[in-house]
């Protein structure tokens, strides 16, 4: 049980990350982009990505396109 703990908490860190480079970047990365700027391999990067998506932080422009921060519901 604390391994998974320990898990959700690094995958929340390294979602913080990603989140933190598209913040720098307004008109979006993608996601091999987003892989070499932060040092997680693609398939890291894709299932946070996704992850990020499902939560609502970051969408996607276009299918297999650049990823960007999800505006904030006011």
């Amino acid at each position: 049980m604390d391994k998974s703990k320990e898990l959700k908490r690094k995958t929340e860190e390294n979602m913080q990350v990603i989140v933190e480079v598209l913040s720098n970047h307004e008109y979006g990365l993608y996601a091999t982009d987003i892989a070499n700027l932060t040092g997680f391999n693609l398939r890291q990067c894709a299932r946070m990505l996704s992850l990020l998506r499902e939560e609502g932080k970051v969408n996607q422009l276009n299918k297999r396109s650049k990823w960007v921060l999800a505006s904030k519901q006011e």
